[in-house]
């Protein structure tokens, strides 16, 4: 679930996120991967793509602010750490804001 203050009552909406990835990965579960011709690491862990790029839609009464995503199952999969990459937004070039 992604949300964005409401555009009802936002000053601006170029900070919202346009488009993003989630990922994820294990510590705790997995061995880290290993490249051809490297040696093994307990630091790398083995990321996990759930998808993507997602879309944030700006769009009122239609879509809300608050967005919830799914995912495929085939892509389902526990994991004890996550990482949201914004990839773009609808225009500011300083920052990107996210409320939950």
């Amino acid at each position: 679930t992604v949300e964005h203050v409401h555009a009802d009552v936002a000053y601006d909406l170029s900070s919202a996120p346009k488009q993003f990835a989630v990922s994820g990965w294990n510590r705790t579960r997995e061995p880290p991967p290993v490249a051809v011709g490297t040696k093994r690491s307990n630091k790398e862990p083995r990321s996990h793509d759930f998808g993507g790029p997602l879309r944030y839609e700006l769009g009122g009464e239609l879509r809300g602010a608050t967005q919830t995503f799914s995912f495929d199952e085939k892509n389902a999969k526990a994991v004890d750490h996550v990482r949201f990459t914004v990839l773009s937004n609808y225009g500011n070039l300083e920052y990107t804001c996210l409320y939950r």
